[in-house]
């Protein structure tokens, strides 16, 4: 059985953080901005918070952030 890299480890903590924050508080972007890094797209909105002409799939972070958790899935 193979030990989980340290960045991963750090990338599935900060996950979990991002799951149960506040869907709705400036938390939540802050740590969308740490998990991307230089991925990280500005939005204008100071919180997320779903609008009813956009799909959740259609924000680059949330794109990007699946993809990463994805990621890591498959390498644990």
């Amino acid at each position: 059985m193979s030990q989980i890299s340290h960045a991963d480890e750090k990338l599935l903590e900060l996950l979990a953080r991002l799951a149960f924050s506040n869907p709705f508080s400036i938390d939540r972007i802050r740590l969308e901005r740490e998990i991307l890094d230089e991925r990280f797209v500005f939005e204008d909105a100071t919180a997320w918070s779903r609008r009813p002409n956009v799909q959740a799939n259609d924000r680059p972070n949330v794109v990007e952030l699946t993809r990463r958790a994805a990621e890591v899935v498959e390498r644990v």
